[in-house]
């Protein structure tokens, strides 16, 4: 949103963490994005997750 590369940075490294660390076998993702158990998965974290991964 405000184009700065700290900004951009950040935001990927969220967004990679949710990728590699918060995925389960199904491809759910989970409240614990830095991964970790238990990690439950509903529509919450689901929704919460994926705006982490889709880019503004």
């Amino acid at each position: 949103m405000t184009g700065s590369a700290a900004y951009r940075r950040y935001a990927q490294q969220q967004a990679d963490s949710i990728w590699t660390a918060d995925r389960d076998p199904l491809n759910r993702i989970g409240q614990r994005w830095a991964g970790g158990t238990p990690n439950q998965t509903d529509w919450r974290t689901q929704a919460s997750g994926l705006s982490g991964l889709i880019p503004s």
